[in-house]
């Protein structure tokens, strides 16, 4: 799952791919923002969106955002949350499963 800056990143690139660095749009996905003059900015450097507008506008021009949403709206369909994982990521705990499982039971628990 994307975090914020990543999504402060897209947002910003779709923005600028809109012609304005404001991310009106796109706000309510990130709180890596800042709110100035009636509209929102992302807090991110331009470097790396603009790197990646040129491939960014070359997929969305080839219609990625209709095969995105579609792969969405099938997961959906599945009775799935889009884009979770299939599997606990045990790569994160030693390759351990069980200390996979009781560390993430551990985790919800403290957020709850």
């Amino acid at each position: 799952m994307p975090g914020w800056a990543q999504t402060s990143y897209i947002s910003l690139t779709r923005a600028l791919d809109s012609g304005t660095a404001q991310v009106d749009r796109w706000h309510w996905q990130t709180h890596d923002i800042a709110w100035y003059d009636g509209h929102y900015y992302s807090v991110k450097a331009p470097g790396l969106p603009l790197a990646t507008l040129p491939l960014y506008a070359g997929m969305k021009e080839l219609g990625a955002e209709n095969l995105a949403r579609r792969a969405r709206l099938r997961a959906e369909a599945t009775g799935r949350a889009p884009w979770t994982q299939s599997r606990p990521p045990v790569e994160d705990y030693g390759y351990d499963l069980q200390r996979t499982i009781a560390a993430r039971a551990a985790i919800v628990r403290c957020r709850s």
